[in-house]
């Protein structure tokens, strides 16, 4: 089983990266910071055309984590891609989710 495991990390090793990510807090409060990544295709014509994701959950439950597979399919497509999170219910009242993606 490691030799297998030791074999799969060398294999993902050299696959060439397909984008870059980065992390930047949009918003920042005593309770919460606020995050979202933009992640770029290293190949392409510029400018990319952007894609905004903002994950399900009726505004009380899920993460921007949840959609890190849509974000890789469309940035191997040749689109840039902006996923972020949103304060959540019950702990933060409407319209601070609203707020949070306008």
């Amino acid at each position: 089983m490691k030799i297998i495991f030791f074999s799969f990390l060398f294999l993902l090793s050299c696959v060439p990266s397909l984008q870059e990510k980065k992390t930047f807090t949009y918003f920042k409060e005593k309770q919460v910071a606020l995050e979202l990544d933009l992640v770029l295709p290293n190949e392409g014509i510029k400018p990319y055309p952007v894609v905004f994701l903002v994950h399900g959950g009726s505004w009380k439950r899920g993460s921007k984590s949840h959609m890190n597979n849509i974000a890789n399919k469309l940035v191997k497509e040749g689109f840039a891609v902006i996923n972020m999170c949103y304060r959540l219910a019950p702990q933060f009242h409407f319209p601070a989710p609203i707020e949070d993606v306008q």
